[in-house]
């Protein structure tokens, strides 16, 4: 390269590193005028075009496929096509392009390990094996070697391998032939080793190569004994098993792994043939307790494997129950913040009849009196409380009545007063040390609303937390408790707040975001909406572009241990339920918002989210994983309900395979019937009905399973709202596209029509006769049923019926008379008809809303709340107080609601106006 080509190059690259890509493709332009077969300058357009975003991906593609056609060697062009190639996800590209390079370069490293990391990127691992083995040969590196067995065996643990024992085979007899050679040096090779061998099941030979020369070069003793335990498990060698725990727990007596497979190893032996060696279990359990309480720390491992002992059946010394136990740990660890965490495995396993005295000792053996705290250790004394009332609603939670309920919250409260001062001095990042009692507070005031369900309960709860967060600004369980709370009464801008004050990252956006997304795009406001799905989405475009160098990286430094690792994770994540759901509900807010306009939506229908996520069919479903975590929110309750669940009457979440197929046809019906494509709908039409009936079938059995789990009586299953009409503008839509698509006999076409406008009608009545203050997450979900019934009704009138002429461009006066002979008679009169029911629906949202907006903040408070403060007392030993008294709770918590409901009704009537004016 001469200097004045450096220099243009240069000139080049540093308008792209300032991102002034325009003036990149201007400079590229110009010397291409010269020079117009300039590789690297080619390549240097192609990114700079993709970046501007000046040019279709189509026109990048080309050009960048043009330039590798030339075979480059150079390392510029080779940079600059790559990053081209990997944002377009390209990676096939990028293995030809350096596949050729390496041809060329036969002895050029650079180029060959470049070759096999684009396979590893394109997920090729054949391709992989082939390359590593001529890696081998041609550099006689013994990384290339293990790149070889690694790629087998990622080949092998394909769920789509059809060959995978004759890979596995192939990958043993690699790895004996580089033991012999001397090349397994490392752990990171033998734990390769021992993935191979794990997956043919030969546990013999992964025993004797832990406990021979080879098993030394694991240099942690206690990783060597787990990977060891975990052998003997599989092996089913119950008595080495409960050797090598024991061996483990003498050098560390809290290993909890080692507890547990002590007890799994002694469960399956014979009591009569080993009574000695259950006799030395028990005996050793005691000689640890011993120890701990001897030494300066307290190790809680010990005391919580005789629970497991007990709760297993095992022999302990002394012999005790299991409720007996429980109390021991409780008075020796109650202090510990995990202490309830520690014990919720055992509590549902005590027997009935002793858990009523027990809950009597919990009552009486409160460490916290009505007169206050005592003097020394008042921290201690506040989490050992705490710990006793959680298991005491644990024990209880099942059997109390409303007034008991609510005399637990009154003491609960009184509790937390108490508590208060201890946290004057504390950081406003640390939660204060009686936040428990608010949490289990929350949870009596919702065993009171789940038998009425009486809204006035959920408002109570949100004040209470909202008190709560007053002092524990950064308390995520209030936040997201509340985040539930708030939805189910129809509000979504504080749970807005408090999402991004949670600070949610990385892979629990995947993980968690459930929790605050499940409902967003059902509450008038889609372009609130559509941006947190995107910025929700952030996680899989990260996941795509990272995790891909990760196992790259992990190859390079011979982390062989973790590339199976990676590998999972990118798939969990690509293949993420939650990432479907998103799409989905995207998918929705952009259907709401777009069709406002037909004309609009007919030409951008092609822009919206791509139908690749639109998941529908039981193959792609079944490739999902369901990542979300469900132990968030939790109860204090003997029960696998969440709190969630408690507060919306139905199981949360709720199944997503069923929802994705109801919504992914509906969008997928929408945009075909936009494009009058209705040769292709027939299918999914089909689909669609048959997914409707099934997910009917299926609400309709979860609810009544969860009233009679919960023991409530029959009659209170319409307070769950049961049947719900979510579904009903599924229907409308399977019945519109089949008119559209003249699938309806002729003579059924008039009874059509009016089933389609009974159905609408159905739903309208409910928004119309609703003549409650605000919204609910129940009622939200209806007039977002009716928003999308009117979209499919809409989009089919627009279809079937001669459209107005322009303002631009007349239509003459004979075809004007033309169009009006060929209105079909039947779709002129339905059109009428829904145009009278849309008009009602209008009138009286807008009502609603004029009515919310007229309201004064202290009258709708006053309407909306109520007595919520003077529901919530302390009960202390001479006096009652109201806890909210003096603050600005509840008139924060009223604002919250008048500020989102009204937002949310302006968004809804303006789809109904809309809507209405563009058919009228």
């Amino acid at each position: 390269m001469d200097a004045a080509e450096y220099r243009r190059l240069s000139a080049i690259y540093d308008a792209i590193d300032a991102m002034n890509y325009r003036h990149a493709v201007q400079l590229c332009n110009k010397i291409l005028k010269k020079t117009p077969d300039s590789k690297t300058v080619l390549a240097l357009k192609a990114l700079s075009l993709l970046r501007d975003g000046s040019a279709t991906d189509a026109e990048v593609i080309e050009l960048g496929r043009r330039v590798k056609a030339m075979k480059p060697t150079d390392a510029a062009t080779m940079q600059a096509l790559t990053a081209t190639f990997k944002s377009l996800r390209l990676y096939d590209d990028i293995v030809d392009m350096y596949e050729q390079a390496y041809a060329a370069m036969p002895y050029n490293e650079e180029w060959a390990n470049h070759w096999f990391m684009a396979l590893v990127r394109a997920g090729n691992f054949k391709g992989c094996q082939l390359a590593a083995t001529k890696l081998h040969k041609a550099f006689k590196d013994e990384k290339y070697y293990f790149w070889a067995v690694t790629s087998v065996y990622l080949q092998a643990t394909d769920p789509a391998c059809t060959n995978k024992q004759l890979l596995l085979t192939l990958a043993q007899r690699m790895l004996e032939k580089g033991v012999t050679d001397g090349l397994v040096k490392n752990a990171e090779s033998l734990q390769l080793y021992f993935f191979v061998l794990d997956e043919l099941g030969k546990f013999d030979e992964m025993e004797r190569l832990l406990t021979g020369d080879l098993g030394k070069l694991i240099k942690v003793e206690a990783e060597r004994n787990r990977m060891y335990l975990d052998v003997l498990r599989k092996r089913s060698d119950w008595m080495a098993m409960a050797r090598i725990a024991t061996e483990q727990l003498d050098s560390n007596m809290d290993d909890w792994e080692s507890h547990v497979a002590l007890a799994d190893a002694l469960e399956q032996l014979n009591p009569d043939e080993h009574k000695d060696r259950l006799d030395q279990a028990s005996d050793l359990l005691v000689a640890l307790q011993d120890k701990t309480r001897a030494e300066k720390t307290h190790f809680r491992g010990p005391f919580l494997a005789k629970l497991l002992f007990a709760s297993r059946g095992l022999a302990t010394k002394p012999p005790a129950s299991l409720g007996d136990l429980v109390l021991q740990y409780l008075r020796q660890f109650g202090t510990a913040i995990s202490c309830f965490e520690d014990l919720v495995q055992f509590l549902g396993m005590i027997d009935p009849a002793d858990r009523r005295g027990l809950a009597e000792q919990l009552a009486s053996a409160s460490p916290i009196q009505d007169s206050g705290l005592p003097d020394a250790g008042q921290t201690d004394f506040v989490r050992m409380d705490v710990n006793c009332r959680k298991v005491l609603r644990f024990l209880t939670s099942s059997s109390l009545t409303a007034a008991q309920c609510e005399d637990a919250i009154s003491q609960l409260l009184a509790r937390y007063q108490l508590s208060i001062p201890l946290g004057a001095k504390l950081d406003e990042r640390e939660r204060q040390p009686g936040d428990d009692y608010l949490t289990l507070a929350a949870e009596y005031i919702l065993d009171i609303f789940v038998a009425e369900r009486d809204p006035r309960e959920l408002h109570r709860a949100i004040c209470l937390l909202e008190y709560g967060i007053e002092r524990s600004k950064f308390n995520s369980d209030f936040k997201l408790l509340l985040i539930r709370l708030y939805f189910e009464i129809g509000v979504f801008k504080r749970p807005l707040e408090l999402i991004d004050s949670l600070s949610i990252k990385h892979v629990q956006l995947d993980t968690l975001s459930y929790l605050f997304a499940s409902d967003l795009e059902t509450f008038g406001v889609h372009d609130e909406a559509m941006n947190q799905f995107y910025k929700l989405s952030s996680i899989y475009i990260s996941n795509d572009r990272e995790t891909p160098e990760a196992i790259l990286q992990a190859f390079k430094f011979g982390s062989f241990s973790k590339i199976p690792e990676f590998i999972k994770f990118k798939d969990r994540l690509s293949n993420s339920f939650q990432r479907t759901l998103l799409s989905i509900q995207l998918a929705r807010a952009e259907n709401m918002d777009q069709s406002r306009s037909l004309h609009n939506f007919k030409d951008i229908v092609d822009d919206l989210e791509s139908s690749d996520r639109l998941a529908w069919k039981d193959e792609s479903l079944a490739l999902l994983h369901d990542n979300r975590d469900r132990t968030m929110l939790k109860q204090h309750a003997d029960t696998a309900d969440t709190l969630a669940t408690k507060i919306s009457g139905s199981v949360f979440p709720e199944l997503p395979a069923a929802w994705c197929k109801i919504h992914s046809l509906e969008s997928l019906i929408l945009r075909k019937i936009v494009k009058s494509s209705f040769e292709e709908t027939e299918e999914l039409e089909n689909a669609l009905e048959a997914a409707v009936m099934a997910r009917d079938s299926d609400v309709c059995k979860g609810s009544l399973s969860l009233l009679m789990a919960r023991g409530v009586a029959f009659r209170l299953k319409s307070r769950l709202h049961w049947p719900q009409p979510k579904h009903r503008p599924a229907e409308i839509l399977v019945a519109v596209s089949r008119l559209l698509g003249g699938r309806i006999d002729e003579n059924q076409i008039v009874p059509a029509w009016e089933s389609v406008l009974a159905k609408y009608t159905e739903l309208a009545d409910m928004i119309i006769e609703w003549n409650a203050t605000g919204l609910t997450r129940v009622q939200a979900e209806r007039l977002t049923a009716l928003v999308e019934a009117t979209i499919y009704i809409t989009a089919a009138f627009y279809i079937a019926l001669p459209q107005e002429p322009s303002k631009k461009g007349k239509t003459p006066k004979a075809q004007q008379q033309q169009q009006q002979k060929s209105v079909d008679p039947v779709v002129a009169e339905s059109r009428d008809a829904f145009c009278k029911v849309l008009q009602r629906v209008s009138a009286a949202v807008d009502a609603q809303l004029k009515e919310l907006t007229g309201l004064p903040k202290a009258a709708f408070s006053k309407q909306a709340l109520g007595q919520v403060a003077s529901s919530l007392t302390a009960c202390h030993a001479n006096k009652s107080e109201q806890v909210l008294e003096g603050t600005e709770i509840v008139g924060k918590v009223a604002d919250n609601l008048q500020r989102s409901w009204v937002q949310s009704l302006k968004g809804f009537a303006q789809e109904f106006r809309l809507r209405y004016a563009s058919l009228v």
